[in-house]
């Protein structure tokens, strides 16, 4: 995600929400028209500049802190908050996954239709990966295709199940209808 408009009316009726959402999606960077007040947001510039008409406008940046990586873990139990409403249970997970062992994975090579990680997984944890599902994406464990390792998680993200221990992941992207 490299671009999100928002309204300044937006930020006001839901700034907790609007961050809890860049949080979650990998943003590390905020650039905006209008001074913005958040615990989350640290303050990096303020910038002038000449707009089309030529006027000197100003831009400010600020940085989220924070963010969770393009690949995360979270513990299995924290996507039980089943009996809501999807939109609600997405929120609250958003609320809880802030604050309860949530850890980012590192990414050994990254391309759009292709991500690579090792890592000691439980199956106690789900990793997710704020890139959207696909049913062309693949999950290969140590080599060997996974397919009931991957499904659709929360927003639309992909959510792949671990084995116990240390392996070698891939996340493959292959779109047939394109070829």
């Amino acid at each position: 995600n490299t671009r999100a408009e928002l309204t300044l009316d937006d930020w006001r009726k839901q700034a907790d929400m609007i961050v809890n959402w860049l949080w979650i999606n990998n943003v590390k960077f905020i650039r905006t028209r209008t001074p913005l007040s958040h615990s989350a947001l640290m303050f990096v510039e303020e910038k002038q500049y000449h707009d089309s008409s030529g006027a000197i406008r100003k831009r400010y940046l600020y940085q989220l802190i924070n963010p969770v990586g393009r690949l995360f873990v979270i513990p299995k139990n924290q996507l039980n908050v089943s009996g809501l409403e999807p939109r609600a249970e997405e929120m609250e997970l958003l609320n809880t996954l802030k604050f309860n062992g949530v850890s980012s994975v590192k990414l050994e090579k990254y391309k759009p239709s292709r991500m690579e990680f090792q890592g000691r997984f439980s199956e106690n944890e789900i990793i997710l990966s704020n890139t959207n599902f696909n049913s062309g994406w693949q999950l290969m464990i140590d080599g060997k295709i996974q397919p009931e390792g991957l499904k659709e998680g929360p927003f639309g993200m992909l959510s792949l199940s671990p084995v116990n221990g240390n392996h070698q992941y891939a996340l493959i992207f292959r779109d047939d209808s394109y070829i």
